[in-house]
């Protein structure tokens, strides 16, 4: 896979959707130490191939579920912003916030 994408005449600068849906960012079901796991992993899979920017729109992983404290939501997307940003890093990669609607 990641040769492959290296040869490719159009390089893969960037990828979209960060976070899928079943890695929840917000809420109750949320869990760091799995999240930061996923991020290692992808980070080093993308620069791997030359990715050097990844988009975090994941709209479906952050919603805030119905009834959940809207601004303790905020403070999950913020703490786990913190936690992606060194790791990124490590590995040469931007990450960019794609603003969603409500």
């Amino acid at each position: 896979g990641g040769e492959r994408l290296r040869s490719l005449a159009v390089p893969c600068a960037s990828g979209a959707m960060l976070v899928p849906g079943a890695l929840k960012i917000t809420g109750p079901a949320v869990d760091m130490d799995v999240l930061r796991g996923y991020l290692t992993r992808t980070f080093a899979r993308a620069a791997s191939v030359g990715c050097t920017t990844l988009v975090f729109g994941s709209g479906a992983a952050r919603q805030v579920p119905e009834g959940f404290d809207r601004d303790l939501a905020r403070s999950q997307v913020v703490e786990f912003l913190r936690m992606a940003a060194p790791l990124a890093q490590q590995q040469g990669v931007t990450v960019v916030v794609e603003a969603l609607n409500r």
